[in-house]
């Protein structure tokens, strides 16, 4: 004997599968509310549809607001560079500087802790593997004064 879905059974007993013979290759058909035969796939793509006009009609309108109508005018001002306190900055703000990696930084901020502050920007030049031009290029991000 075989099963709804075409397998037989050792002993000839009728396996119960949970598929009808029906919805077997016929494009999954159900029955709406009132009994009638509907195509399952159909439904869903009517669904899918409405949900797509329902985003669009919730998002299109915001999305059209948010554009700005007319010509754009961009701000020129003056923006001073970023400093940093030599005798404060903990070593994370010293990577923020060009030329300064975390073994530098590191280095920076240990050579202080052991020597005390420093009294100007040069004294920089005292910390063992500084590049030699790095003080005067980074000069303008450095700061010392209280």
């Amino acid at each position: 004997m075989t099963t709804a879905a075409g397998d037989s059974t050792p002993d000839g007993h009728r396996e119960e599968s949970g598929v009808e013979n029906s919805d077997l290759g016929k494009g999954a058909l159900g029955k709406d509310a009132l009994g009638r035969g509907v195509d399952k796939r159909g439904r869903l793509h009517e669904e899918v549809g409405v949900l797509v006009l329902a985003l669009l009609f919730l998002v299109l309108p915001a999305y059209v607001r948010s554009t700005p109508r007319g010509p754009v005018h961009l701000e020129k001002r003056d923006v001073r560079p970023a400093r940093i306190h030599i005798n404060r900055a903990p070593w994370y703000e010293w990577m923020l500087l060009p030329g300064i990696g975390e073994a530098r930084a590191r280095n920076i901020v240990e050579y202080r802790e052991e020597h005390g502050e420093f009294e100007r920007i040069k004294d920089l030049l005292k910390v063992p593997r500084m590049p030699r031009g790095w003080v005067e290029s980074a000069r303008e991000h450095l700061t010392c004064a209280e």
